[in-house]
């Protein structure tokens, strides 16, 4: 049996925490209201599921040495985006993160730009026009975005 590193289980753990702690909060709603949870439900599943099996094939490799520098990048980032929201409005906001992040892991900046505007379009339809959520937003003399 491999062994793993630890540390790569905190992502599913975290996972496990976010599921249970979302049960507990929607346990108590009627069960029309229960349909979006359980599709979130299904798809945290499946994707712990599929991580679980990366990780169990993957062989322990002996540390390079600077592991908090990935991290502690991606987590300055988010606090950028975090912090940059009211100005910069839900949208652009989560372009310019979406194409930061990914292009900082190492993605074609093409493909990062492609992949951060339709995701990004994609976000705004569902959260901001179809489901009205008072997001921020960003505003220009042009209009809002």
């Amino acid at each position: 049996m491999k062994k793993v590193d630890k540390g790569e289980l905190l992502v599913p753990g975290m996972m496990i925490l976010f599921l249970l702690a979302y049960h507990g909060q929607t346990h108590a709603l009627s069960s029309e209201v229960l349909l979006w949870p359980r599709i979130v439900t299904f798809f945290l599943v499946v994707f712990m599921g599929a991580l679980l099996l990366q990780i169990r094939g993957k062989e322990k490799k002996p540390s390079s040495g600077g592991g908090l520098k990935k991290p502690g990048a991606l987590f300055a980032i988010t606090l950028v985006y975090l912090g940059s929201m009211p100005f910069l409005g839900y949208t652009l906001g989560s372009f310019l993160f979406l194409l930061v992040t990914m292009v900082f892991l190492g993605t074609r900046r093409k493909r990062a730009f492609l992949i951060a505007l339709v995701l990004s379009l994609l976000l705004h339809g569902v959260m901001i026009s179809l489901m009205d959520l008072p997001l921020p937003r960003f505003v220009t003399s042009l209009g809002t975005l």
